[in-house]
């Protein structure tokens, strides 16, 4: 009799440590889970702001370009960037003529339906041309310019607001503040990017 009380209290207690195991086991996998997630998320955030900084500098690297052929056609060094009173910018690659245009944009970036970024798979090209093969993207990208002015007699620069000219305020025009401004949306929300650069007339 003693000996079978004994061996359902050895029964009971087996069953005890499974529960246990069990609770260890799963509580290991969620943890497991939960990790994995974790970094596919971290994986997914970098691959994205990776991609934005490039799509900023690309902009950049644009407008110098520009001004670069401006030098050697030995003709205005912002010749053919800003028209008119805009001071933003949309960067688009032309596949046609192989080469880069540059469109005045008259509404910031969240409003600017222009600014969208399209992939095409034929070329493996991002553009701001939806065209046929054009898959959207979660990008929008814009460039925004201000005037960098200084006085002769100080060394200190100035930097106005967009739109603004140093004319108006009598001082010299001295270069651009190029702004590339990036903004993109994934499963964490709405991201933005901004990566800024300037630029001179000095070779």
């Amino acid at each position: 009799m003693n000996f079978f009380k004994q061996f359902k209290n050895q029964q009971g207690l087996g069953f005890l440590e499974m529960i246990a195991a069990l609770g260890v086991i799963v509580t290991g996998v969620i943890a497991g889970l939960t990790l994995t997630t974790y970094n596919l998320a971290s994986s997914t955030a970098s691959e994205g702001r990776l991609l934005a900084a490039n799509f900023a500098r690309e902009a950049i690297e644009v407008v110098r370009n520009k001004r670069d052929s401006n030098w050697l056609a030995e003709a205005d060094w912002f010749d053919g960037v800003l028209t008119g009173e805009n001071y933003r910018l949309i960067t688009a690659f032309d596949p046609e003529s192989n080469s880069w245009q540059l469109t005045n944009e008259a509404v910031d970036l969240e409003t600017c339906g222009d600014c969208s970024l399209y992939y095409h798979p034929a070329s493996g090209v991002f553009n701001h041309e939806a065209a046929e093969d054009g898959r959207p993207t979660n990008y929008k990208r814009l460039v925004t310019l201000r005037e960098i002015c200084w006085l002769e007699e100080i060394s200190d620069e100035t930097v106005l607001g967009p739109g603004d000219h140093c004319s108006d305020q009598s001082l010299a025009w001295a270069g651009w503040d190029v702004a590339a401004d990036v903004i993109w949306i994934d499963s964490t929300g709405e991201h933005q990017l901004n990566i800024v650069d300037r630029l001179y007339d000095w070779k």
